[in-house]
């Protein structure tokens, strides 16, 4: 069940991020789990960065906040870090 929470978290964060970037073939989402928490790694193009980062950090900052509050609810935690892919 686990499993599937995680699975969950990852493929809508995905499709959040793919609404915000001009390159949605570039997204792609990475969990990490660590001890009693999820590390989610949103990797995007190196031009759509500051697009999922947003003015002073309002879209990350919102896209955390919501899915903090979900995992919260399923007694979860995690974290959202977003980088440029390197491929």
């Amino acid at each position: 069940m686990e499993e599937k929470k995680q699975n969950n978290f990852e493929g809508t964060l995905g499709d959040v991020i793919r609404l915000l970037v001009d390159r949605p073939d570039r997204v792609r989402v990475v969990p990490v789990a660590g001890d009693g928490i999820t590390f989610y790694d949103i990797q995007v193009d190196h031009r759509d960065v500051g697009t999922v980062i947003g003015p002073k950090g309002k879209h990350i900052s919102a896209i955390r906040t919501i899915f903090m509050a979900a995992s919260a609810v399923q007694r979860q935690r995690i974290s959202i870090t977003v980088n440029s892919r390197t491929d």
